[in-house]
Order: C-alpha cells, then structure tokens, then sequence
C-alpha cells in the first residue's frame, strides 16, 4: 500500500466516523461513473499517485473533489484548486450564534499565507465528516511544521 493510499484510507475512515455520505456527499469511490469521468476530463492532471477522496456535487452544477495532494473546485469552464498543504485551519464560515448546527453547510479554510478559501457541503453528518476530514491535512501540516 502506497503512502496516498494510506492517507485516502485514513480520510475515509475519520468522514465515515465523524460524519457520513449524504446526497450529494460521498466518497468518490461511491460516485457514479459518468461523474467520475466528468471529473478526471475536466481536471488537467492529476499527479501520479494522486488519489480523489471525496466529491461534493454543487446545487449550482459544480463539484469539489478533495484528492490526496488538493481540493479542486470545478465550475463550468472555471477550475480552481488549493494544495492541502497549505491548509492551515478550517472551522465553520457561518456563525454558530447565527446558524443552527445542523444547519452549517459552509466551511472556511485558512492557508498559511494568510488566504481563506470556502467549501460548501450539505448540511449535517456530511459537513462534520468533511470537516473533519479537511482538518486532518491542517492537523498534518501543523506536525510537519514543528
């Protein structure tokens, strides 16, 4: 077993305990096929041991797809991605004095060059899992960075 295949299993493992596949959350493995060939022809390249984790269907058409080495957002024509290495916290963009906890569906990611990035889920197990399994790489990069 390669290291990504190490870390893609042990991603799965901290969404499917702290959280859950919804409707339009769940392991990649579990998308169905012509989603899954929508995303790779979309996506320029994917390194050689790079593996996809999670997608994320957007109610607006889009996808994010968090891989082993990024998170990509894809949206039309327009293609954005963030090197998980540069995460440096994720917590909840909305208040939760403003919004009732089942209802956080939007996740703010803090890099270490001071940038914020957004990742929206469905509400509920599916944004703890995703939460969770995003602040793994935080909590990654703040070991190897001691």
């Amino acid at each position: 077993m390669t290291q990504n295949e190490r870390l893609k299993s042990t991603l799965l493992a901290i969404f499917r305990r702290k959280g859950q596949a919804g409707c339009s959350t769940r392991p990649f493995d579990e998308v169905e096929e012509s989603t899954k060939r929508a995303f790779l022809g979309a996506v320029r390249f994917m390194e050689p041991d790079e593996l996809a984790v999670l997608a994320i269907l957007c109610q607006h058409g889009g996808m994010t797809i968090i891989t082993t080495n990024r998170i990509i957002w894809l949206g039309g024509e327009k293609t954005d991605e963030l090197s998980v290495e540069k995460i440096c916290r994720v917590e909840p963009a909305q208040s939760m004095a403003l919004v009732k906890k089942e209802n956080l569906n939007r996740l703010r990611l803090s890099t270490a060059d001071g940038g914020e990035r957004f990742v929206e889920t469905e509400p509920g197990p599916p944004f703890w899992g995703t939460w969770n399994l995003i602040g793994h790489f935080a909590v990654l990069n703040q070991r190897q960075n001691r």
